[in-house]
């Protein structure tokens, strides 16, 4: 599904560190205009509505889902991202999967939203704001609160483990991350290198 020019991008991110406690108000707090200034270098232009999304599919990953990750139906966004963000995806999906050592997924309930899809998000969404990092296709929503479970492994390390993982690829400099308490997610924008 990628062009056939792209080579995939690599996220090495060091150690895996069990022992760290990531505190998610204060390690994930990369404010909206820190995110958009990557969105911008990395993404594509925002687009008006679907259609005219649609005819980037060339520049854009179709999501399906993975051993890694489930996606919720989405009626405000598109499970399109830029090649980059779908390579963070899998590289995120591996590493959370090294902490909590099961086949359990976690759920990606935003992707890439058209200023069309802005408009009608605003009317529902109080967090919602003209100018996302959403549009540009290189951020998504990862929600903390529910996982595609596999075993016995319970939700709160579930997430715990999540969050070790987006902090080290932070740490890495790969991406920037908003812990969203009300919108029980993780707003997550990748970086470019």
């Amino acid at each position: 599904y990628y062009s056939g020019d792209y080579r995939h991008r690599e996220f090495p991110c060091g150690e895996l560190n069990r022992r760290r406690s990531v505190n998610l108000s204060r390690d994930f707090n990369d404010v909206n205009d820190t995110q958009l200034v990557a969105a911008r270098r990395l993404g594509i232009q925002p687009q008006p509505n679907r259609e005219s999304l649609d005819a980037l599919k060339g520049k854009l990953v179709h999501l399906k889902e993975t051993r890694f990750y489930k996606l919720d139906p989405m009626t405000q966004s598109v499970p399109y991202l830029v090649p980059d963000a779908a390579d963070f995806l899998t590289a995120l999906g591996e590493r959370w999967q090294e902490y909590h050592g099961t086949n359990s997924r976690f759920i990606i309930t935003s992707c890439t939203r058209t200023d069309a899809d802005v408009k009608k998000l605003k009317q529902v969404n109080v967090n919602a704001t003209k100018d996302s990092a959403h549009r540009y296709g290189t951020t998504f929503d990862i929600t903390w609160s529910r996982y595609d479970r596999r075993g016995k492994t319970h939700d709160g390390k579930l997430k715990a483990d999540l969050a070790r993982a987006l902090y080290d690829l932070r740490a890495a400099g790969y991406c920037y991350v908003k812990y969203e308490y009300k919108q029980a997610c993780f707003h997550v924008t990748v970086r470019p290198l």
